[in-house]
């Protein structure tokens, strides 16, 4: 292993330390990566399914957003909307746009928000009589 004409007697001790350090950082990447990846819990699908249309459910994330009711307002458009996905599994992508064609409304760009206030009131109204 050893060639006299071209090696040192430090050589071998050099490489062996050269050899340790690549391993070494090598290791501590691969634990740093596992302690980045979220620890994931599997979950059973959600009973419930969104049957409304998918401009509701926008306009529903949308609402509660600018509420500010989630993380005491930290919570962004991004992560409702993921939240709700899952939850009501229903595909929000291109939400953005959708939320475009609500402003573009000439009419009741809350529509949604209305029929909720509407059909609770008259469940309260159903209740008391």
């Amino acid at each position: 292993m050893i060639d006299i004409t071209f090696s040192t007697a430090k050589d071998m001790i050099f490489a062996q330390i050269i050899g340790n350090t690549l391993t070494i950082n090598y290791l501590k990447k691969k634990v740093s990566r596992k302690k980045r990846k979220p620890f994931v819990i599997k979950q059973k699908k959600s009973p419930l399914k969104w049957t409304g249309t998918k401009v509701d459910l926008v306009e529903l994330v949308y609402a509660l957003q600018a509420s500010g009711m989630i993380n005491n307002g930290q919570a962004n458009l991004a992560d409702l909307a993921t939240a709700f996905e899952t939850l009501f599994q229903k595909d929000m992508t291109d939400f953005y746009r959708v939320f475009l064609e609500i402003r573009n409304r000439k009419s009741n760009q809350s529509k949604l928000l209305d029929l909720l206030k509407r059909s609770l009131l008259q469940r309260i109204i159903e209740i008391d009589a």
